[in-house]
Protein backbone atom coordinates (compact mmCIF):
# COMPACT_ATOMS: atom_id res chain seq x y z
CA UNK A 1 0.00 0.00 0.00
CA UNK A 2 1.22 3.47 -0.76
CA UNK A 3 0.14 6.62 1.10
CA UNK A 4 0.17 10.07 -0.23
CA UNK A 5 -0.12 13.06 2.24
CA UNK A 6 -0.73 16.44 0.62
CA UNK A 7 0.72 19.25 3.15
CA UNK A 8 0.07 22.90 3.46
CA UNK A 9 2.39 26.16 3.91
CA UNK A 10 1.60 29.53 4.17
CA UNK A 11 4.19 32.14 2.95
CA UNK A 12 7.14 29.44 3.39
CA UNK A 13 6.33 27.89 6.65
CA UNK A 14 4.75 24.95 7.34
CA UNK A 15 1.31 24.53 8.57
CA UNK A 16 1.21 22.37 12.00
CA UNK A 17 -1.31 20.05 10.73
CA UNK A 18 0.93 19.10 8.21
CA UNK A 19 3.62 17.55 10.14
CA UNK A 20 0.60 15.71 12.19
CA UNK A 21 -0.59 14.31 9.15
CA UNK A 22 2.58 12.90 8.03
CA UNK A 23 3.32 11.62 11.87
CA UNK A 24 0.06 9.98 11.35
CA UNK A 25 1.10 8.67 8.23
CA UNK A 26 3.84 6.95 9.67
CA UNK A 27 2.25 4.89 11.80
CA UNK A 28 -0.34 3.71 9.59
CA UNK A 29 2.67 2.96 7.25
CA UNK A 30 4.78 0.91 9.70
CA UNK A 31 1.68 -1.02 10.53
CA UNK A 32 0.48 -1.70 6.74
CA UNK A 33 4.07 -1.96 5.94
CA UNK A 34 3.22 1.07 3.47
CA UNK A 35 5.81 3.48 2.34
CA UNK A 36 4.34 7.38 2.69
CA UNK A 37 5.14 10.25 0.04
CA UNK A 38 4.70 13.42 0.70
CA UNK A 39 3.63 16.56 -1.77
CA UNK A 40 3.78 20.29 -1.15
CA UNK A 41 2.47 22.35 -4.01
CA UNK A 42 3.20 26.09 -4.53
CA UNK A 43 5.38 28.61 -5.62
CA UNK A 44 8.96 28.38 -3.92
CA UNK A 45 7.91 25.42 -2.35
CA UNK A 46 11.44 23.41 -2.99
CA UNK A 47 13.06 23.97 0.50
CA UNK A 48 9.64 22.61 1.95
CA UNK A 49 9.77 19.85 0.14
CA UNK A 50 13.50 19.02 0.92
CA UNK A 51 12.16 19.20 4.62
CA UNK A 52 9.65 16.26 4.54
CA UNK A 53 12.03 13.88 3.21
CA UNK A 54 13.73 11.78 5.98
CA UNK A 55 15.52 8.94 4.39
CA UNK A 56 12.55 6.55 5.02
CA UNK A 57 10.42 8.80 3.03
CA UNK A 58 9.68 10.61 -0.58
CA UNK A 59 8.52 13.74 -1.39
CA UNK A 60 8.38 16.42 -4.53
CA UNK A 61 7.99 19.72 -5.22
CA UNK A 62 5.47 20.94 -8.13
CA UNK A 63 6.52 25.00 -9.08
CA UNK A 64 3.64 27.12 -10.07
Amino acid sequence: MKILVITEQRQGKWNNSSFETLAAAQQIAAAASATVSAAVIGKGVAVLAGDSQPKRRRGFARRT
